[in-house]
C-alpha cells in the first residue's frame, strides 16, 4: 500500500527506492516518509518534503552495490532515524539505517550486511556513502582490493567488520577516516604491512588485526593512538620489540600472539585496567 502526501516526494523516492527490486509496503507522507516490511534491510524516516531527492541519490547508490553483490532481496523496516546507535553483537543479516537528526538533511548512516555470503568486489559505489558511519561487511566471499573511493568515508566511526572474507592486496590507507574509533579486520585476507598513517588515527579504541598474508614487518607505529583499551595484532608477521609507550595506555585487552617478536616485554605493572594481555 502507498499513501502519497506529497506528489514530488513520490516521484523522487519511490522511483529510487523500487530499483532495489523488493516488495515494498511503504506509507508517504508529506511530511515524514516511513519505508515498512516484514523482514529488516533498509530502514528510515525522512522528511519526504525537503530531503526525498536527496535520499534518493543514496538509495541509488545502495542499489548499485546491492545489484553487483548480487543482492536483491531489499527489504524495508521502520526505524525513526533520530540517532546512531551502533550494531549490537551478534545481529546478522541486513541492516541499512539513516540519520534524520538535522532538519535538513537525511544520510545513510549504517550498513550492516553481515553473513550473506556476497562473492566479488567491493563496490567502488560504496564511497558514495559519505555519510556512512558503521560498516559491517563480515563473513562473506568478498575479494579482489578495496576500492580507491573508500576512503572517501570520512565519517566512518566503525569498521566493524570487513573481516573473514578473501580481499588480497595491500591494507588500504586509513588516513582520511579520521573519525575512526574502531578498525577490525580479522581474517580479511589483506597483506601487511599495517599502514603507518594508523597513527593519525587519534580517536582509535580497538584495534583488531589478524591473519595479515606477506612478509615481516615492523610493529605499527601506535604512539599516537593513546584512547586505545583494546589492541589486537595476532599472527600479522610483526618482528622486532614490544613498544614501551604500550604499558602507558589504558589498555583492557592486549594479544600480539603469533607474531616474530623478541627482546624484552614492558613492564605493565601499572596497566591496571588490563585485564587479558
Amino acid at each position: 500500500m502507498i499513501e502519497i502526501g506529497d506528489p514530488t516526494a513520490s516521484r523522487l523516492i519511490v522511483p529510487a527506492l523500487a530499483q532495489c527490486g523488493a516488495r515494498l509496503d511503504w506509507t508517504v507522507s508529506t511530511y515524514l516518509t516511513k519505508l515498512t516490511s516484514s523482514r529488516n534491510a533498509l530502514s528510515c524516516a525522512i522528511d519526504a518534503k525537503s530531503q526525498g531527492f536527496f535520499f534518493g541519490l543514496q538509495v541509488a547508490a545502495l542499489s548499485e552495490i546491492a545489484e553487483q553483490l548480487g543482492k536483491k532481496d531489499w527489504n524495508l523496516s521502520l526505524n525513526h532515524c533520530d540517532e546512531y546507535t551502533p550494531i549490537s553483537p551478534g545481529i546478522y543479516n541486513n541492516i541499512v539505517n539513516c540519520n534524520c537528526s538535522s532538519a535538513d538533511e537525511c544520510h545513510i548512516s549504517v550498513m550492516c550486511f553481515e553473513g550473506n555470503m556476497f562473492n566479488g568486489t567491493v563496490p567502488a559505489e560504496l564511497g558514495n556513502l559519505v555519510d556512512l558511519l558503521y560498516l559491517n561487511l563480515n563473513t562473506n566471499n568478498l575479494t579482489g582490493e578495496l576500492p580507491k573511493e573508500f576512503s572517501n568515508l570520512i565519517n566512518l566511526r566503525e569498521l566493524s567488520r570487513l573481516s573473514s572474507n578473501n580481499f588480497n592486496g595491500k591494507l588500504p590507507s586509513f588516513q582520511s577516516c579520521e573519525q575512526l574509533r574502531i578498525l577490525e579486520l580479522e581474517a580479511s585476507g589483506f597483506e601487511g604491512p599495517i599502514p603507518s598513517d594508523v597513527s593519525l588515527l587519534l580517536n582509535l579504541t580497538e584495534i583488531r588485526i589478524t591473519d595479515l598474508n606477506g612478509g615481516a614487518s615492523e610493529f605499527p607505529k601506535l604512539e599516537n593512538t593513546t584512547a586505545l583499551e583494546k589492541l589486537m595484532l595476532r599472527n600479522c608477521n610483526i618482528s622486532g620489540t614490544i613498544p614501551v609507550y604500550l604499558a602507558n595506555f589504558s589498555l583492557r585487552y592486549m594479544d600480539l600472539s603469533f607474531n616474530r617478536l623478541e627482546g624484552n616485554i614492558p613492564n605493565f605493572e601499572g596497566a591496571l585496567h588490563l585485564q587479558n594481555m
